[in-house]
């Protein structure tokens, strides 16, 4: 039986040259179900590049951009919903930007 492939993803920070590229995975319709007036999202993004609450990622795979993924403390925002949650609890929101490789086993691994 031949080895299965190893699949490499890399985590890095998201910077200002990444937001056209979010723009447009935000405009794909299994994204934009998720996520607000993409004008307001990628405004917000741009903050979170510099915010101690929320840290925004690029998730790569093989080196190529796949994906958009931000974590975030719930206690480091006033009324956040999930605030009731233990300390140390972290969110994560992720999207697959690119739609051929949604539904294909990368958001759970």
């Amino acid at each position: 039986m031949p080895p299965e492939k190893v699949v490499l993803y890399d985590f890095r920070p998201v910077t200002e040259k990444d937001l056209p590229m979010i723009a447009g995975w935000l405009a794909e319709p299994e994204v934009a179900e998720w996520w607000n007036d993409p004008d307001t999202e990628i405004a917000e993004i741009r903050d979170h590049i510099d915010s101690i609450s929320v840290e925004p990622l690029i998730v790569e795979l093989d080196g190529k951009p796949i994906a958009y993924l931000q974590s975030y403390d719930p206690h480091l925002e006033d009324d956040h919903p999930y605030a009731d949650q233990p300390f140390g609890t972290l969110g994560i929101d992720l999207s697959i930007g690119r739609p051929e490789l949604v539904g294909i086993g990368h958001g759970s691994a």
